[in-house]
């Protein structure tokens, strides 16, 4: 594929994974699930390593390897906190809006 298909493909690989998510959770709210989606993937982006965080991103489809990338700062990762605790409590806020 090249040009606009490429593109095309790219939306619509994101919107199937924002589809599957919301239907996962009962939601039946797109946007939320969205921001779900990001808040999990720079948790992740911000939890693991950085080698091991490139190695995920790059088999992330194409407009998610942007979204996770988004606002990355890589000289202060990986957070301090690392305990399963720590780290499911940074999806509490995304859960609750």
């Amino acid at each position: 594929m090249s040009g606009l298909e490429a593109l095309d493909h790219a939306v619509q690989v994101t919107r199937v994974w924002i589809n599957h998510l919301d239907e996962r959770l009962g939601w039946e709210n797109k946007p939320r699930a969205y921001r779900l989606l990001k808040a999990v993937l720079h948790g992740l982006r911000d939890w693991l390593q950085i080698n091991e965080s490139a190695h995920f991103a790059a088999q992330l489809p194409e407009l998610l390897r942007g979204v996770y990338y988004e606002q990355w700062r890589p000289a202060i990762v990986p957070v301090k906190k690392r305990s399963k605790a720590d780290f499911l409590a940074r999806f509490v806020q995304s859960r609750s809006d």
